[in-house]
């Protein structure tokens, strides 16, 4: 069997990728509940291990002193691409699957082993969002779908604790991306308007369930929020890849981004998290004429855990309603904060408690 697999389930039909060489990527990001020591090891995304990965970009402050780069992922979720493991291969009937091909990478934020996003400087965070559009526009070239996320935390399956965001590129679309492009056109077809600019317009003037906007981006709990506290970002402007970003809306993505995650650090004591970009292929002619399509991301907190039903149905129950989530979220005041005095207070103490961590930093 190879290491990676895209098996169909015979009764649902969906697609899962059996990755069996991720158990063996190296960890220092344990369960919290266990209290389980952190494991002692060189971080391999720290200045002096350059050597043990294979380096595809970076941004460099001065010659030779990196502040951002991406590497090949050691233990990925696809295999290279190759003629052999291209094709469908099919058991029989009921065991279907084939070699899942693609590319992965990822993109070390910061080589400060301790500064995530939340405690990054202005111009340090834009130089994260801009790492992210540059390698989007190389890997959109060769690939049907380019994916950025980020696994902040244990319960969101972050494995080394060294702040760094994953980007995966895939031959073909995944499922979601294409139920999600029929939605659009559905809604396009029926009212001659995209969905995401109708929303973002209805959410603006009924002010129910929105977070917080600037002036290009607006950030919404949305009406079916799938998860507690999760948060919608939607350009103002109309464009459907990420490649068609400009570089002032980068900086006010990155800005807006950080103020959500800093909410949700100081207002729910730091939880797991994910987040990741839903970007389109670049507009071809025929979307062009009905632009039908629209660039989004989403924060996707974890402070709850799926029960049977979740199981049995694939619906999610949500606790906690969007409007409440959008009040909470307004009401933390982050002029209360001092992020850098709380990062010097945390790369001190790493073990530190979340709760005192947060208040070392309160002004």
């Amino acid at each position: 069997m190879a290491k990676n697999e895209l098996r169909q389930d015979p009764l649902s039909k969906d697609w899962v990728i059996i990755a069996g060489n991720r158990k063996n990527r190296p960890k220092d990001v344990c369960d919290p509940h266990k209290k389980t020591p952190t494991p002692y090891f060189k971080c391999p995304f720290c200045p002096g291990e350059e050597d043990k990965n294979i380096e595809i970009f970076r941004i460099e402050n001065k010659p030779n002193q990196w502040v951002i780069r991406s590497i090949l992922n050691k233990n990925p979720y696809f295999e290279v691409p190759s003629e052999e493991k291209t094709g469908i291969v099919v058991k029989n009937d009921l065991f279907p699957s084939f070699t899942p091909v693609g590319h992965a990478e990822v993109l070390i934020e910061t080589p400060y082993h301790y500064k995530d996003l939340v405690f990054m400087e202005k111009e340090e965070i834009e130089k994260v969002f801009e790492a992210y559009y540059l390698r989007y526009c190389d890997l959109i070239k060769d690939w049907q779908e380019v994916i950025i996320f980020k696994n902040h935390g244990y319960m969101a399956g972050q494995s080394l604790l060294h702040p760094h965001s994953q980007i995966t590129a895939i031959k073909e679309k995944s499922p979601e991306m294409k139920e999600e492009e029929i939605s659009f056109l559905e809604y396009y077809y029926n009212h001659n308007r995209c969905l995401l600019c109708d929303l973002s317009k209805i959410e603006k003037l009924k002010n129910k369930r929105m977070v917080m906007i600037n002036e290009h981006f607006i950030a919404i709990c949305p009406w079916a929020s799938k998860k507690p506290y999760e948060v919608m970002i939607i350009p103002l402007r109309h464009f459907s890849s990420f490649a068609d970003i400009t570089k002032e809306e980068i900086k006010s993505l990155a800005l807006i981004f950080q103020e959500i995650l800093r909410k949700i650090f100081v207002g729910l004591g730091n939880p797991s998290y994910n987040f990741y970009f839903r970007s389109f292929q670049a507009e071809k002619p025929f979307y062009k004429k009905f632009k039908n399509r629209h660039f989004y991301a989403k924060i996707v907190p974890h402070i709850s855990i799926p029960g049977g039903f979740e199981a049995s149905t694939e619906a999610f129950v949500n606790a906690v309603t969007p409007e409440e989530a959008t009040e909470f979220l307004k009401s933390v005041d982050l002029r209360k904060y001092n992020f850098p005095k709380m990062y010097n207070f945390y790369k001190k103490y790493p073990d530190a408690d979340i709760q005192k961590i947060i208040e070392k930093g309160t002004v």
